[in-house]
């Protein structure tokens, strides 16, 4: 017999049915879910990844060897710096005052030493030297005439002295015999006292004709010396160049009146041997000695490329102060290595110095040097 069943006290089940959440509150909620899963896989990647690098990071931080093959070469050191031409700088003047007749240079000339850069008008110059050549001919005809009037002079002395001797010989002999006779003695005597007097006068002639002499050679002399000056002032009314090198200026125009001092007539720069002057910074000046090679490039000057020099001077003068602090250093330029360059003075210059060099030493390449 089936039991009854009673509904009343039965126990009742309710049933909850899941449903997915919609919309931004549902993504929210399931990033939230994934989110602890997703970096637990992303910290184990990165766990298996470093365990992975770590043999080839140890392998490359070891020192490995590196081959390369060593060849012959040359090491050099340099200095590089910027500086202008130098040169010596001459005036050339004319001494004497006068007319400027001619000019025979303008400026950018180059010319040598020797050459005739100017001359004054020489009228006067040569009627000067003419006169002294004349007072010059006078005063050797008056040497002449003295020497010749000494000439005499002596020889009038000379047979005066003879003739002296000759009766003071005679009187010595009359005045010794025995007997003496007095008569003898005494007019021998007398004629050696009128020799005396004929030699006394025949000096007294010398004496003249050497002063007379002496007259006409100091006389000589003076017009010798005016005519050295005349002769030296013609010419100096030519005005030549004192050194090889180029004209920078000319002061003057032919028929101007030219009298000494005041300006230079002509500046001349020497550029035989022509400079290049550049500073140094302090940094680097200890490494510029005397005597070593250099690099001169003048781009300002026609034909001048690459010109060989040598420091010459390093002039411990400062210039500037502070990072900027520098020295002079001065490079001889070989004239050789111009070619018929003009360098001027004030032209760019830019050089660079080797302080040290190695010749044909093993050298690497610079790949195959670890630090």
């Amino acid at each position: 017999m089936d039991e009854p069943t009673d509904y009343g006290n039965a126990p009742t089940e309710v049933g909850v049915e899941t449903r997915p959440i919609r919309g931004l509150d549902g993504a929210r909620e399931n990033i939230r879910r994934s989110l602890p899963l997703r970096i637990a896989v992303t910290a184990l990647l990165l766990l298996i990844a470093a365990l992975a690098l770590t043999p080839a990071f140890l392998f490359f931080r070891r020192p490995h060897p590196v081959f390369a093959t060593t060849t012959p070469g040359d090491i050099t050191l340099t200095l590089s710096a910027s500086g202008s031409v130098q040169a010596t700088i001459y005036s050339a003047s004319f001494p004497i005052p006068g007319v400027l007749a001619q000019i025979n240079v303008a400026p950018g000339q180059r010319v040598r030493k020797g050459d005739t850069l100017a001359t004054l008008d020489t009228t006067q110059n040569k009627a000067a030297v003419t006169a002294a050549q004349s007072a010059v001919s006078d005063a050797q005809s008056g040497v002449d005439a003295a020497q010749t009037a000494s000439d005499q002079a002596q020889t009038a002395l000379a047979t005066a002295q003879s003739s002296l001797a000759t009766q003071q010989s005679y009187a010595s002999t009359e005045c010794a015999r025995q007997p003496s006779d007095p008569v003898s003695c005494a007019a021998a005597q007398a004629a050696v006292a009128r020799a005396q007097t004929q030699v006394d006068a025949a000096q007294a002639q010398v004496n003249a004709a050497q002063a007379q002499a002496a007259v006409a050679q100091n006389t000589l002399d003076n017009a010798q010396s005016a005519l050295r000056a005349a002769q030296g002032g013609l010419a100096s009314t030519a005005l030549t160049a004192p050194h090889d090198g180029v004209v920078l200026a000319v002061n003057g125009q032919s028929g101007d009146q030219i009298a000494p001092g005041g300006a230079p007539f002509i500046t001349l720069a020497d550029t035989a041997q022509p400079l290049a002057t550049v500073l140094i910074g302090y940094r680097d000046i200890a490494a510029v000695e005397v005597g070593e090679l250099a690099t001169v490039r003048v781009t300002q000057a026609t034909g001048a490329q690459k010109l060989a020099g040598t420091v010459a001077a390093v002039t411990l003068q400062p210039h500037g102060s502070g990072d900027q602090l520098a020295y002079p250093v001065s490079i001889s330029i070989d004239p050789v290595s111009l070619k018929g360059a003009s360098l001027l003075p004030g032209m760019s210059a830019s050089v660079t110095i080797t302080t040290r060099a190695r010749m044909d030493v093993a050298t690497l390449p610079v790949g195959a040097i670890a630090y």
